[in-house]
């Protein structure tokens, strides 16, 4: 079943489209929650949290990709879990290198800064859009989906120093566009 038919069956208010949803991306959505969380059971429940977020808001929204919609309400579970976790001071399965940038986008703002962050957001989208796929890859795989470096070498048969170098020169490139791009001060 496409995306498509699984929005007709969430507007329909078809219970089946929950199901159709954890069957297609529920593995993945489980993956990016379990990387935040490290604890399986937690990631379990982020995961059917967010099936019921989407039964909520759809309709009236309407995703132009379900499995990414479905896979940023579950991150966002995930990391409202992590601080719940965090300021129980229980620890987190995040490295720790990438739990304040987590926590930069993910926390509340006002008018101004909601602005800002778009254009912050707009500009890295540029800046992921200029890198050669194996570098993108890198980057979303480590601050999207919360991979660690192991992992991502594995997935992407590169060694772990070569990671380690990609998002050392690649972050430093990105903070240099963004100076250019007068996003950041």
């Amino acid at each position: 079943m496409n995306d498509t038919e699984i929005i007709e069956l969430f507007f329909a208010r078809n219970e089946n489209a929950l199901a159709e949803t954890q069957r297609k991306f529920g593995a993945l959505c489980t993956h990016v929650a379990e990387n935040i969380l490290n604890d399986r059971t937690a990631a379990e429940e982020c995961v059917n949290d967010a099936l019921m977020r989407l039964w909520e808001t759809i309709p009236p929204q309407k995703p132009n990709s379900l499995r990414a919609y479905f896979a940023k309400i579950t991150r966002n579970a995930a990391l409202d879990e992590l601080k719940k976790n965090l300021a129980q001071k229980r620890g987190s399965g995040v490295d720790a290198c990438v739990i304040d940038e987590i926590y930069d986008l993910s926390s509340e703002y006002s008018v101004e800064e909601t602005a800002q962050r778009h254009e912050i957001l707009s500009a890295v989208n540029l800046f992921l859009a200029g890198l050669p796929k194996k570098k993108r890859e890198v980057l979303v795989l480590r601050y999207w989906y919360c991979c660690g470096v192991d992992e991502i070498a594995r997935a992407l048969k590169l060694t772990e120093s070569n990671v380690y170098n990609i998002l050392k020169r690649e972050r430093k490139k990105l903070i240099e566009f963004l100076e250019r791009k007068g996003v950041l001060n």
